[in-house]
């Protein structure tokens, strides 16, 4: 992973960042298993010098404060998903204090990039996508025997305050699904959600607006993929709420 920042990480640091490589280094056989491809090691070696990467950068540097068995059970867990943290957004590692025990933790999140690709990789959906509908935009739902979902984004600049998010899907059948969230219910989700005054809520609010209406989406795709249904267990972001029903257009292909 290329760093993009130059300051130098401070020595306390440095000597962390070789503990917790010792760590992870032991524990590389374990690491190996949760992949299920014939270059597994070699998958584990890479995903543990993306970690470090990742730790190194100063952006990052709380994350040193962590625990290092949950860093540990955090990449654990990312290898899992075969997903990782960095620039791509496909996942973020948040540094949580835990009063309980009074230490820091580290918990893993997937991000918006990372749910598109669990959804894309179970050969299930043919197409899926998130959108936030920015103000000024012409947005038009329509409930019913007909649904319909219609977006005419303006033509101005992007900088403009996010008002709802919605996602939608097609299946390998072609069966068609949407889902629409104000952005009050975002909020909802958010108010409820561990991370919600640090970590890509507050460097990527429409990311993870995104994020959490494919989410809702989700829950109405086909149970045989696996890895969306875990990501959701592990999702901290806070269960869904109620709202919009979402919309199933059977039959239609793309473009009808």
């Amino acid at each position: 992973m290329a760093q993009t920042e130059t300051s130098p990480v401070e020595p306390g640091a440095k000597m962390e960042l070789v503990k917790i490589r010792q760590l992870v280094e032991s524990k590389i056989e374990t690491l190996a298993k949760s992949f299920d491809t014939l270059k597994n090691k070699d998958q584990a070696e890479r995903h543990v010098e993306n970690l470090i990467g990742y730790l190194s950068l100063p952006a990052n540097v709380k994350l040193l404060t962590c625990d290092r068995v949950s860093l540990y059970q955090a990449l654990k867990t990312l290898c899992t998903f075969r997903l990782w943290p960095g620039i791509l957004g496909h996942a973020h590692l948040v540094p949580f204090k835990n009063n309980k025990l009074g230490i820091m933790e580290c918990v893993p999140i997937i991000g918006y990039p990372g749910l598109v690709e669990l959804c894309v990789r179970s050969g299930q959906v043919r197409y899926v996508e998130a959108v936030a509908v920015l103000d000024g935009d012409e947005f038009i739902v329509e409930r019913g025997l007909t649904p319909r979902l219609v977006h005419r984004p303006a033509l101005e600049s992007d900088d403009r305050k996010a008002v709802a998010f919605y996602a939608i899907a097609t299946l390998r059948d072609g069966d068609k699904l949407f889902d629409v969230m104000s952005r009050a219910q975002v909020d909802a989700i958010r108010a409820r959600s561990r991370a919600s005054d640090g970590g890509p809520w507050v460097t990527d609010y429409n990311e993870m607006g995104k994020k959490t209406v494919l989410r809702r989406l989700t829950k109405t795709l086909p149970k045989s993929i696996e890895d969306v249904a875990k990501a959701d267990a592990l999702d901290f972001e806070g269960e869904t709420i109620d709202g919009t029903a979402v919309a199933r257009v059977m039959g239609k292909e793309e473009g009808e």
